[in-house]
C-alpha cells in the first residue's frame, strides 16, 4: 500500500520589489496559489501578460479537498498545458448511483458518446492538482509566483491598487494596475472593497475521510440516502488516485455546546499505533497528511443517538468529550494532558483546564492512579446511541 502523500515545501525568496526604492507597479497581482489563482496566472503568461502571484503559503493543499472536476474544466487546462497530465494521474469516471437504503434509485452517464478528449469527470486529490499547475508556472517567462508572500492591506488609487505584503523578511510595499481576488472564500481583498460573499450557510456537519485501500472500488460516484451502515444520513463516496477513497458522511447538526468543547479538544498531528504485526483482513491505512484528521476507530454512528450533558464526572465513557482540571505532582516529568500553545504546538504542562476526549481521559486517569498528579472533571458530553452495534 502505498505511502500517504507528503507536501512539497517551496520556500520563500526574496523579490527585487522589495529593494526597490519606490514601490514597484505591475501589470497584474493575483492574491491566492490555490487552483484558481495558478490557472489564472498560467493563462495570463500564456497571454503575455506579465503576472505576480503571491501565496501566503510555501505548499500545497492538506487533504482532497476540491477532488472532483468535470470536462470542460479539464478543457481549459488543456488549453493552459496541464489536461493530459491531470487525466493522466486522477481516476476518470462518467457513470453514478444514487441509492436509498439498499434501492438503486438512479444510474446515470454524463457521458454516453465516444470521441471525447476529455472524460466527463476526473476525481484528483487538490494538492496532487497543484503540484502539477505549480510545475506548469516554472515554464512560463514572466510569471513571478512569491511563496509566503501574504497581502495585509490594499487602497484603491485611481488608476491603480496600492499592496502592503507582508513576508519572513517584514512588509514591503507594491502596486499593480489590476489585482485579482483568487484568496477563498474569506477574502482579504473582498473584505477590504466590500464585496462579501452573500449566501447563507446550511446547518450540517459532515465527517470527511481520506482513506488508503487495495480494496477494488468501482470508477463512479456513489451516493446513499439512508445506507444500512449509516441510517437517515447521507454518505458520498470517490475513488481517488493512488487507492485512495474520498468519503463524505453527514453527521447531522448538533449542540453547539459539543462543537465548541470538540473543537477545543482537538489535537490534530497526535497519532498512536494501534496494533503491529501481520493483519489477514482487508488493511486501511489513513492518510494522517489529510485535512480531515480523526480517530476514525470506535466512532459510533452519531446519526443514531444524541449528545448528553453530565455537570460531574459520568466515569470513563467509549464516546464523549470532558472538561478537566489537572494538577501534576511532578514537574520532572510531562503532565496528563496537553495544551496546544499560540503557535500551534503541543505541550504537556504541569497544570491544564481543558476539553479531552475519552481515550485521553482514560490514559489521564491511569496517570493520576500512579501518584502522578490529580484530575478532576467538571462536566462532560456524552454521545448515547439509540442502538449501539
Amino acid at each position: 500500500m502505498p505511502d500517504p502523500h507528503i507536501r512539497p515545501t517551496f520556500g520563500y525568496r526574496r523579490s527585487a520589489d522589495q529593494d526597490a526604492p519606490a514601490p514597484v507597479r505591475r501589470p497584474v497581482v493575483v492574491v491566492g496559489g490555490g487552483p484558481t489563482g495558478l490557472s489564472l496566472a498560467i493563462d495570463l503568461a500564456l497571454h503575455h501578460v506579465p503576472v505576480v502571484l503571491l501565496d501566503e503559503d510555501d505548499t500545497v493543499s492538506a487533504g482532497s479537498r476540491g477532488v472532483c472536476y468535470a470536462k470542460r474544466t479539464l478543457e481549459v487546462w488543456d488549453r493552459l498545458g496541464v489536461g493530459e497530465a491531470v487525466v493522466a494521474q486522477g481516476v476518470a469516471w462518467q457513470r453514478g448511483r444514487v441509492q436509498h437504503g439498499d434501492r438503486l434509485v438512479w444510474e446515470f452517464d454524463l457521458l454516453p458518446e465516444s470521441g471525447h478528449r476529455m472524460p466527463a469527470f476526473i476525481n484528483l486529490q487538490q494538492y496532487l492538482l497543484e503540484e502539477g499547475l505549480i510545475a506548469r508556472t516554472r515554464e512560463l517567462a514572466g510569471l513571478d509566483l512569491r511563496w509566503r508572500n501574504r497581502l495585509i492591506g490594499l487602497t484603491a488609487q485611481g488608476d491603480h491598487v496600492a499592496l502592503r505584503v507582508d513576508t519572513p523578511e517584514g512588509p514591503y510595499d507594491l502596486e499593480c494596475a489590476w489585482l485579482i481576488a483568487a484568496d477563498g472564500a474569506r477574502s482579504l481583498v473582498r473584505r477590504q472593497l466590500g464585496l462579501e460573499f452573500v449566501g447563507q450557510t446550511v446547518r450540517d456537519r459532515f465527517l470527511i475521510c481520506d482513506v488508503v485501500t487495495e480494496a477494488a472500488v468501482p470508477n463512479l460516484r456513489q451516493f446513499w440516502f439512508d445506507p444500512p451502515f449509516h441510517r437517515e444520513r447521507s454518505v458520498l463516496v470517490h475513488r481517488q488516485a493512488g487507492n485512495m477513497m474520498r468519503i463524505d458522511l453527514q453527521l447531522g447538526w448538533y449542540s453547539d455546546a459539543v462543537a465548541e468543547a470538540a473543537r477545543y479538544a482537538y489535537a490534530g498531528g497526535r497519532f498512536e499505533v494501534l496494533r503491529f504485526g501481520t493483519v489477514k483482513e482487508q488493511a486501511y491505512e489513513y492518510d494522517v497528511n489529510s485535512a480531515y484528521p480523526r480517530a476514525l476507530l470506535d466512532v459510533p454512528s452519531l446519526a443514531n443517538g444524541q449528545w448528553v450533558h453530565h455537570k460531574k464526572d459520568p466515569g470513563n465513557k467509549p464516546f464523549a468529550v470532558y472538561h478537566v482540571v489537572y494538577s501534576g505532582a511532578n514537574p520532572e516529568i510531562p503532565g496528563a494532558f496537553f495544551q496546544r500553545g499560540k503557535n500551534g504546538t503541543i505541550c504537556y504542562p504541569m497544570n491544564v483546564t481543558g476539553w479531552f476526549w475519552s481515550p485521553e481521559i482514560e490514559v489521564g486517569r491511569r496517570y493520576c492512579a500512579n501518584g502522578n498528579g490529580h484530575m478532576n472533571v467538571i462536566e462532560a458530553w456524552e454521545f448515547v446511541e439509540d442502538s449501539p452495534v
